[in-house]
């Protein structure tokens, strides 16, 4: 029979938060977060709304105005990376900037919304997004042997 856990997150490590390690291969650096929680989506809902509302302000009666769900895809980089810094994230560890000086939480925070640095805020959503999934395969397989 298929064990419930298989399709469930470990609830804790949703709320406190993991360590994750991110990157390619001789690349990796840690970012601690917790998962998408509701508050998560909740926050990225209310975000959305804000930049749709400031969005259509803007327009000329000509324009076609846009709803939270169709939110030019600046905006959603930026929603996106206000949510996590706001909801998820905690700590980063063992990246550092091009003098080799580490990078703090503050300047990673601080990346996450600029389009240069894309691909720091996809590591930083598949980190949060994966929060739960490994460590409950790991508590299943341990509780195997």
């Amino acid at each position: 029979m298929t064990k419930i856990s298989l399709f469930t997150r470990d609830q804790s490590a949703m709320d406190n938060g993991i360590r994750v390690e991110v990157g390619p291969a001789g690349q990796k650096f840690g970012i601690t977060t917790r998962g998408l929680t509701d508050g998560y989506f909740d926050r990225m809902f209310a975000l959305r709304r804000k930049a749709a509302q400031t969005v259509n302000a803007g327009l000329d009666q000509d324009d076609l105005p846009v709803t939270p769900d169709n939110l030019p895809p600046s905006q959603e980089d930026k929603i996106m990376a206000q949510a996590l810094v706001e909801c998820c994230l905690l700590g980063v560890d063992g990246l550092e900037d091009d003098a080799g000086n580490p990078v703090t939480f503050d300047a990673f925070c601080g990346l996450l919304s600029q389009r240069a640095s894309q691909s720091l805020l996809s590591l930083a959503y598949s980190a949060a997004r994966s929060v739960g999934l490994a460590q409950q395969a790991q508590a299943d397989s341990a509780v195997k042997n």
